[in-house]
């Protein structure tokens, strides 16, 4: 999330400007975002969107969690590649659908 938040400003920032390109301001490339950003509302401009992140990663992260060690509970016991792979959908989706409003 420390990483990923900042991240997903900048590209926000620039798809926002991409629609809107003759907007004052309105930046050209990632590194300008950047720029603008640090220079407009400081180090915690990048960090906007951290809380509500938060709010909605740590409940699908737990669900999902918790959902992953119960399909690993059923069948014989032996993990397979491909058992796996059906184990991490089924835990996504299951956490997906209690997390994401419809």
């Amino acid at each position: 999330s420390i990483a990923y938040v900042p991240r997903d400003i900048v590209v926000e920032r620039c798809a926002i400007d991409g629609q809107i390109a003759k907007q004052v301001g309105s930046t050209a490339s990632s590194l300008a975002a950047l720029r603008t950003i640090f220079s407009t509302e400081g180090a915690m401009g990048f960090f906007r969107a951290f809380v509500p992140h938060q709010l909605v990663w740590v409940p699908f992260n737990g669900i999902f969690m918790w959902a992953l060690g119960r399909c690993k509970q059923f069948g014989d016991g032996e993990q397979t590649y491909i058992r796996g792979v059906g184990n991490t959908f089924c835990a996504a989706a299951f956490a997906a659908a209690c997390t994401n409003p419809i």
